[in-house]
C-alpha cells in the first residue's frame, strides 16, 4: 500500500507524478491508461481543494488487477452525484461525472467528526473505458 500525506492539497496534487510511480510499483506493471489515472488523481485532488482544504491523506493499493484510491480529507462532505452537470462546462459537479466515467466505482463515506473519504476503484492494464 502507497500512502501521502499532505497538508495542504495543493502539495498533493504537486505529487501526481508520485502517485503514478506508486501505481507502476504497486500493480507491478507500468501497462495502465496514465490518463485515466491522472484524470482521477488530479480530480480527487482538486475537489479536496476547492471545497475542504486542509490536509489531505491518499491511500493506493492494488489487487487482482484493479486500483483502489482513497482520498481523505477534512471537509463536512457531500452527496455524491455522478450525473452531467447541466451546463456542461460548468466547474460544479464536472469533475466528479468524468471521475465515475473513468473509475468503475466511486463512493464517498463521511465520517462524523474527521472529514470525508472518496474512493475510486479502476482497472489496471488496459486502457479505460468511458461509458
Amino acid at each position: 500500500m502507497w500512502h501521502l500525506h499532505a497538508d495542504k492539497p495543493e502539495d498533493a496534487l504537486r505529487e501526481r507524478a508520485r502517485f503514478l510511480a506508486a501505481l507502476a510499483s504497486e500493480s507491478g506493471t507500468s501497462e495502465f491508461d496514465r490518463f485515466a489515472a491522472q484524470l482521477i488523481y488530479t480530480e480527487l485532488i482538486g475537489n479536496v481543494m476547492r471545497h475542504a482544504r486542509g490536509p489531505v491523506d491518499i491511500q493506493l493499493r492494488c489487487v487482482d488487477g484493479k486500483a483502489l484510491l482513497h482520498v481523505f480529507d477534512r471537509g463536512d462532505g457531500f452527496v455524491l452525484n455522478t450525473t452531467l452537470p447541466q451546463a456542461p462546462l460548468q466547474e460544479s459537479g464536472r469533475g466528479l461525472f468524468l471521475v465515475s466515467r473513468f473509475a468503475e466505482r466511486v463512493n464517498v463515506h463521511s465520517l462524523e467528526g474527521h472529514g470525508t473519504c472518496v474512493s475510486a476503484v479502476f482497472e489496471i492494464g488496459r486502457h479505460a473505458r468511458v461509458t
